[in-house]
């Protein structure tokens, strides 16, 4: 059920709820008043209305309108036509007007054709009824049912409009919130919950944007030493469990201004926010002695690893260049013994 959908079965819903405790309220006054049609006709309303809650939940919203819609109209002119338009019964006509104009229940042209006949039907009344004797007269209790037809006709009114746009609020930001969660899915790396490299493009596009306002970055390519050794060795589980742990590792000791992004594979790229190279390659040696010095234990295992890194100043105008040659340093520090950092 799409979002559309569901805000419709709300509304609908909560209409239905309403002119359903409505005719409860008037069941019990028509007992009161002692007036056999007026019981009957209640109690089909609200046999009515327990049909149409019915064939909503089977997912028959525009059967079910239209039940709700016949039923206020039915009822409407039963009671013109046994007490007069004198205690304000008219409201339910509008009431149903209204509902055509809020609840999307089923197709324009159905709600527009029933919207018209509603307005024939209310001119036709005020010109006609004038003339015309009701049936019973309400003696003591015309006073009481004016008033409570008054209070129902403004509150269900009420109903269709605030609920209608407060529902569709809602559905609106918990539209927005899907999309939100739906963005941060495709920039993030569902196995360390760091940055993906799709993420990568929007980032640096943003550095660009903002090149004037923030101070020099770096840039490093940060690499797990014998990565393929450990999935060799202990099983991919393991090799998947390093990455978790490596990404905490990092997490826990760069700033919170610092960028990391998983790269891919064994590879994060990493983004140090307005320093210089010198403090760049500091803030990273202290990272590489806090990796080299951890162990991972994996019961009955206890794994060491290591990392080494290429960093270089990040020119902003030419990001991949400065990718590259981070690339470069990093795989000069292979070459020479690992677990080191290099940098221009």
């Amino acid at each position: 059920m799409n979002e559309n959908d569901l805000t419709l079965y709300i509304i609908l819903g909560s209409a239905l709820l309403f002119a359903f405790l409505v005719h409860v309220g008037l069941l019990v006054f028509s007992i009161f008043m002692g007036i056999p049609a007026l019981i009957i006709h209640n109690s089909i309303s609200i046999v009515s209305y327990g049909v149409a809650f019915y064939l909503l939940r089977e997912k028959h919203p525009t059967v079910a309108g239209i039940i709700l819609s016949a039923e206020v109209l039915t009822y409407g002119l039963a009671s013109v036509f046994w007490f007069g338009i004198e205690n304000y019964i008219l409201f339910y006509f509008l009431m149903v007007l209204v509902m055509q104009i809020i609840i999307p229940y089923a197709k324009p042209y159905i709600r527009a054709s029933i919207g018209a006949g509603i307005g024939l039907i209310l001119a036709a009344l005020l010109i006609v009824c004038p003339h015309v004797d009701p049936v019973f007269s309400l003696g003591r209790f015309a006073v009481p049912l004016m008033y409570f037809n008054i209070v129902v006709g403004f509150a269900g009114i009420s109903v269709e409009l605030l609920i209608g746009n407060f529902i569709k609020k809602i559905m609106e930001n918990l539209q927005q919130k899907q999309i939100e969660t739906l963005e941060s899915h495709a920039y993030t790396d569902s196995l360390t919950g760091l940055f993906n490299r799709h993420y990568s493009e929007q980032f640096f596009k943003q550095l660009r944007e903002k090149a004037h306002e923030s101070g020099p970055y770096c840039v490093a390519m940060l690499d797990i030493d014998d990565f393929k050794k450990i999935n060799d060795t202990h099983g991919h589980g393991v090799g998947d469990k390093v990455l978790i742990d490596l990404s905490a590792i990092i997490q826990r000791e760069l700033r919170k201004t610092d960028t990391i992004i998983r790269w891919g594979g064994e590879e994060f790229l990493i983004i140090l926010n307005d320093v210089d190279l010198k403090t760049a390659r500091s803030i990273l040696d202290k990272l590489r002695l806090s990796i080299a010095d951890h162990v991972l234990k994996v019961y009955p295992l206890q794994i060491k690893f290591t990392v080494t890194m290429g960093v270089t100043k990040l020119d902003l105008h030419n990001i991949d260049a400065s990718i590259v040659r981070c690339d470069k340093y990093l795989y000069k520090g292979k070459k020479s013994g690992k677990n080191k950092v290099v940098f221009s």
